[in-house]
Order: structure tokens, then sequence, then C-alpha cells
């Protein structure tokens, strides 16, 4: 679940960078066919033998997504096919890489961050960059896109010369507006290093797709490789063969170049000295970003969480079948019982008469309500229109509407919270007793709505004779569905009636198991009934019948769903009531409900 979760939040990242309707999946390497981004998952590896963490592999993700979606906005189609040499496509994929990501920097400056936390991570973390050729594409790929040579490669000289000759000519292709502009510094390249890398040409091409109407490179103002861009650099944008390039960004060294020349490197630079002479062992080291590895941490808390309530709400959408419950609960006392469910029917005339008696009472009550179910810490709201600047989501600016901002929610929000309405249909309890349970229900219901908390009414009774009943006795617990949790046909609750017989302790550990499968992190189960569980079949009644509701009861707080029970019976019942629930109600009037309602509730809520 948490996999897929991944990949359609990135699939969704690549349609708002690319603008066009892609489809991302996992596979091994990261490339795109204009339709379709393939990358790879990095599960706790993003370099072979280095263990990454779950927010480190999480940034590179969205790095490379936004990698293949600069390929599909900024990349001429039919320019690879034109090189005809595997070497010259090799170095125009290498500046094509780096021109992309400078674009794309540009154009979602969220992206910059991203971008150079996955040059740092390869530059410190690859084991080994190799030798000849393999060494000179490494150290052009990691200078074109980091901003510097690993000291592996730096420690070669005749390959180190090599890229320094080549530095200016790839930092011109950076910025070049498109693709042509990097095909002609890549030909520049090409005739640099043609003999060396004929010595020992590289295996296999790149295979780098484009569009064919690709957007045009942004002003370069912001570069992922470095620190600080100059005012005159922002004014300049791109740069020419004689005028000064901007610095290379060397955090290894803890400091910034001075200036470059963007034709020929000045001679005795601090760039040259820098790559020809590290400063220690340890210059490839890169500390990532801290705020963007926490954004990365704070995002795959969000979709675990996700993951888990998906999982959950999967299998709670799935219908417990009777037999499957037969075989948890029918046991002991309850040995042959057959579970059944039923629809409730109920007009929405009968359902709005119930509503408008009930009414006056739903605004208190969702008003007390509220008041317990606050939040007791506070939360960063993201995806706003206003309010404070969210770092972590700048690269949406191009977007549409941008939602950039974020807030702190201070107490005051509902706590996840799913509610179980359990009511009583038994014979005893016709008449007032029916009526009550019907108003309380609509009133919870209506209060459960307003709050946003997912809700479900269940009617629980005992009404048909089994032939196969060797004793000829009733033995079905049949549950009449009112309202599902996902459900909004709250006429249904108007059609409750009682009637047969009722085995509460069985029908409370239904509840309880369907509850135990939802997501909310808090869950209640309120019994609406007259505490008289009742049903002939194995004397299921009095002392026996209330014992083992009470033992339901238990059950269920012991698996942390809290249980309430409102008691709609008369005043000489009570005492069952009240050994059954630890948390009672006695409901004589339905203008008391919001207060008694709220004093439980607050008592519940705080052991869970």
């Amino acid at each position: 679940m948490i996999r897929e979760l991944k990949r359609v939040r990135l699939q969704t990242l690549a349609r708002i960078l690319s603008g066009r309707k892609l489809t991302l999946k996992f596979g091994k390497g990261s490339y795109t066919d204009l339709r379709t981004i393939t990358l790879s998952p990095f599960d706790g590896e993003i370099e072979p033998g280095v263990p990454a963490s779950k927010a480190e592999c999480w940034v590179m993700l969205k790095a490379s997504c936004a990698h293949e979606s600069g390929h599909v906005l900024f990349t001429s189609r039919g320019v690879m096919e034109k090189t005809g040499d595997k070497l010259l496509s090799l170095l125009l994929n290498i500046i094509e890489d780096s021109r992309i990501e400078l674009a794309m920097s540009n154009t979602y400056p969220g992206t910059a961050g991203w971008f150079k936390f996955s040059a740092d991570y390869i530059i410190a973390n690859r084991q080994d960059w190799g030798t000849g050729t393999n060494a000179l594409l490494g150290g052009l790929t990691a200078y074109a896109v980091g901003g510097r040579v690993p000291d592996q490669i730096a420690a070669q000289k005749d390959v180190l010369e090599l890229i320094e000759n080549c530095i200016p000519i790839v930092d011109r292709g950076r910025i070049a507006e498109d693709t042509f502009g990097a095909l002609d510094c890549a030909e520049q390249v090409y005739k640099e290093l043609e003999s060396y890398l004929k010595m020992s040409p590289p295996s296999k091409s790149p295979e780098v797709r484009g569009t064919y109407e690709p957007a045009k490179a942004p002003a370069q103002k912001v570069d992922p490789r470095r620190a600080a861009i100059t005012s005159e650099e922002k004014e300049s944008g791109a740069i020419a063969e004689e005028t000064e390039k901007p610095s290379i960004e060397e955090e290894q060294a803890g400091e910034s170049a001075s200036k470059e020349v963007s034709g020929e490197p000045a001679e005795n630079s601090e760039d040259k000295e820098s790559i020809e002479s590290p400063d220690s062992p340890d210059k490839d080291k890169s500390v990532p970003d801290p705020e963007l590895i926490r954004e990365a941490e704070n995002e795959l808390k969000d979709l675990e969480a996700r993951s888990f309530r998906e999982e959950k709400e999967e299998l709670s959408s799935e219908e417990t079948s009777g037999g499957e419950l037969e075989e948890e609960i029918s046991t002991g006392i309850h040995r042959g019982v057959f579970l059944r469910r039923e629809n409730c029917f109920g007009s929405k005339a009968e359902y709005n008469s119930l509503y408008d008696k009930t009414r006056p009472y739903i605004k208190r009550t969702t008003n007390e309500i509220r008041k317990i179910l606050e939040y007791k810490k506070s939360f960063v709201e993201r995806n706003l229109r206003k309010g404070r600047l969210d770092t972590g989501s700048l690269w949406k600016i191009g977007a549409k509407n941008p939602k950039v901002f974020c807030r702190i929610d201070e107490p005051g929000d509902i706590p996840t919270l799913a509610v179980y309405l359990l009511v009583d249909c038994s014979g005893s309890m016709k008449g007032k007793s029916m009526f009550s349970a019907r108003q309380a229900a609509c009133l919870l219901t209506e209060t459960c709505h307003a709050l946003k908390i997912p809700v479900k009414v269940t009617g629980f009774t005992g009404a048909v004779v089994r032939p196969e009943g060797s004793d000829g006795m009733p033995r079905d617990v049949t549950h009449f569905e009112a309202l599902n949790f996902d459900e909004d046909e709250k006429e249904k609750l108007a059609g409750l009636r009682a009637s047969n017989e009722n085995r509460d302790g069985y029908s409370i550990r239904v509840a309880a198991k369907e509850l135990e499968k939802r997501a909310e992190d808090k869950k209640i189960l309120i019994v609406l009934s007259d505490g008289l569980p009742m049903m002939p079949y194995k004397k299921y009644q009095k002392d026996r019948g209330i014992n083992d509701t009470a033992k339901a009861v238990r059950e269920a707080e012991k698996k942390g769903i809290g249980v309430i029970g409102l008691f709609f019976g008369t005043p000489m019942f009570l005492p069952n009531a009240q050994m059954i629930y630890n948390n009672c109600v006695y409901v004589d009037k339905i203008d008391t409900l919001p207060l008694q309602a709220a004093r439980v509730f607050k008592k519940v809520i705080s052991t869970l």
C-alpha cells in the first residue's frame, strides 16, 4: 500500500511539473518515453552497498521524478538521434542532464534542493568511480550536476586535466536555452576528449527522448550547485563567452570559489586549485539540508499514516460474512448462534419528523462534544493559499493557483474518531423506550456528521426460528443495518423497530470486531438499550445474560474501544445497566442528553 501511495504521489508530481498526463511506475533505472516515467524505487539503498534512510530515498525519488519531468518539458526530441555517435550522445546527455536540472530549478525553485541533495549524495557515497574513460565521464557528470569533481577522480591527474579543460564548455552548455545549444557544447567537449575516449569507448549510449515542442529554459537565477547568486548574475541570466561566469559552490572546502571566465578558466584560479588539491580526505562528504530531510520525514509519515488508514478501511469495507463471525464469536454460551444481516428501511418523511423533534438539541450536543474532542497538540496544516511560506512546497510556484503556504493549527480540531451506535430493537424496547432510542440515535448521528466523525448505526434483535434447530428455539441474531460508515441515508434510522428477543453480548462482540477494523485512532461503541438481555436459546437471560454482556463490554474496552451505555428502560432495571456498563447514562429525557453525553464522552476519550 505504501509503495502504491508513493507511486501515485510521484505521478501527481510529474504531471504538475511537466504539464503532461504522464504515468509513473517503478522499475530498473530512471528514464522516460514521454508517456511513462520509470523510476528506481531506492528501497534502502541509493548507491549499492551504502544503506540509505527512508527520507534520503524519498528525496532521491523526488529528484529523479523532477529530472525525468525536466526531459519531458525541456529536451528537444530528435537531437540525440542527430548526434550519430555513441560518444557524442554520452557527452550531450551529461550536459543536457545538467541543463534541464538548472532549468527545472528556475521554473520550480523547490526542486533545486532535491537536485543538490542527489548530486551531493552520489558524490559523497559512490564507492568506485573507476579509472580512465569511466572516471572521465563520471567526473564530467559530477561536475556538471554537482559543481565539483570527486576526490577519487581528482587523484587521477590525466583525467583531471581533461575535465578542467572541459569545465568552461560544460558551464556554457548548462545555461543554454535549448538542447541544440547543449549539443553545440557537447561537440566542443567531444573534440577535447575524442582521442582519449576512443582509446576505451563506453559500452552503450544513453536513450534520452524529448518533446517536439520543448519549453525554453528560463533565465538561470537559481543554481542548486551554489550557495548564492549575485545580483549582477541575476540580471544577466545567461553568460556569454567573454563575460565572467558564476562561481562553483565548494561546500567541502567550506567556502565558495571567487570567479572564473566562461571561455577559458583563469590561471591559478581558486576553483582550479580546489580541484587539484583537495583540502582533506573528507572533501566529498556533504551534510544534507536538515530541513529537506525533515520535510521528507514528515511526508513519509503522512504517507504511512494514510497507508495504514486505507489498509484498515479496505478491511472494514469488506463485508464480514456471518459464517466468519460465527467461527469467532459463536462459542461457549453462544455456540450454535447464527448471525443475519438485513437492511433497515425508513422513509424520509418519518426521518424528517424524527429530526424535527431532535433538532433543538443537535447544535447544543455538537458544541458540547466539540469541546471534548479538541486536539491537545498543535499541528502544521500545509497546501494552503495563504499563511506562512512552506519551503518544501516551493516547487509548486510554477503551477496554476499554487498552494505554497502553511499554518500551525492550535488545539480545537477533532481527532480521528469512529463511533458505532448499537440500538437494542428487542420487544422490551417497544413504546417510549424505542421512540427515545430513535431520537438519541438521530441526535448522535447528526452530531457526528456535523463534526465529520464516521458513524455507523445498527439495530440488533433475535427474530427468526431456524428449522434446523433441534430444540426449535430462536437462535438467530439479526442486525438491521440502518447506516454504514460511508453512507448518508439517515432516513433508515426511522425504520428501527422493536420486536423479539436480544442477545446483547453477542451483538456487542460483533460491533467491536467491526470497529477494530476501522483506521481511526479512537473508537467509541455506544449501546442504546434497556439493560435486559433476553433470548431463550441456552437460557440467555437474567444473570446469565447480564454477566455475558458485561464480559463483552470489558473485552471491547481491553481492545482500546470506549464503550458507553445509554439506558432507556424503566428505573427498576437501571442497576442491570450499571452492572454491564462502566460508563452508563440514564436517558429519561432527550433534552438532558447533550450534557450527559458530553460528560461521559470526556471520561471515555481521556482513557483511549
